[in-house]
């Protein structure tokens, strides 16, 4: 097989932007001779066509988004999706028509990147930042004292808490009417107690909560700059490389 740079070596597997992820398509396509390129749902079973995954690990197989899946007599790649494979994609071809038209296809993304002490919400589309906006609200840690002083902390830290969720919720939501109806996705980011906890309080997302990635973005300190890393990890695919002597048959 020609070297391709944007793909890892036998047996790894690295993130590609959205950009990477065209790149790799149109190499393969233009370079390498494939015979099947597969849209995975989740939890849907392999077409028979497809070689055996058991060399993915577990948890990618069975991945709560989907997989793409291309072969050929020395390729075997699968790709983890960023969004959900709608499940009336199940089938394989040839092409990567498919393919191509799902990592294509426009998308808008709400992102509410979420720690007790600060927040950070925008819009993404197509992994493009629109609208952001991030603030910080104090949130003093546990207090290990006991007796009145220890529950009277502890009202207190729970009127923090509301407050950083409410300031929150209005400028997610502030940040977010002006694309209502054209939202794809919501993506959540940081503590899932803290997150679980914000979206029984927020209301106003409830709208938002079929629209749910799986998973959570990984954020550290949410502000502008984990808002950019976030809309570009959203749009990335990590692509897995089978080991060598799968790939060639040995």
């Amino acid at each position: 097989m020609p070297e391709i740079p944007a793909l890892p070596t036998p047996g790894d597997n690295r993130y590609l932007t959205r950009a990477g992820t065209f790149e790799l398509i149109d190499q393969l396509e233009s370079d390498v001779k494939i015979d099947t390129v597969a849209l995975i749902p989740p939890d849907t079973a392999l077409p028979g066509k497809l070689p055996d995954l058991a060399w993915l690990p577990e948890n990618v197989r069975r991945n709560k988004a989907g997989l793409a899946v291309i072969s050929g007599p020395e390729t075997l790649l699968a790709l983890t999706s960023p969004f959900p494979v709608p499940s009336g994609s199940s089938g394989t071809s040839d092409d990567f028509a498919a393919l191509r038209t799902f990592v294509e296809r426009r998308r808008t993304v709400a992102i509410v990147l979420l720690r007790l002490g600060a927040y950070a919400v925008g819009v993404a589309v197509d992994g493009e930042l629109k609208v952001t906006k991030s603030d910080t609200r104090y949130v003093k840690g546990r207090h290990k004292a006991g007796g009145q002083s220890q529950r009277r902390f502890e009202r207190n830290r729970e009127k923090w808490v509301r407050e950083l969720f409410d300031k929150a919720c209005r400028d997610a939501m502030e940040r977010f009417t002006p694309f209502s109806g054209t939202i794809d996705h919501l993506a959540l980011g940081g503590d899932q107690q803290v997150l679980n906890s914000f979206m029984k309080r927020c209301d106003a997302l409830n709208g938002l909560q079929d629209h749910l990635l799986p998973g959570r973005v990984t954020v550290d300190r949410p502000n502008t700059g984990a808002l950019k890393a976030a809309a570009r990890d959203l749009w990335s695919w990590r692509v897995y490389n089978a080991p060598a002597p799968i790939v060639s048959g040995k």
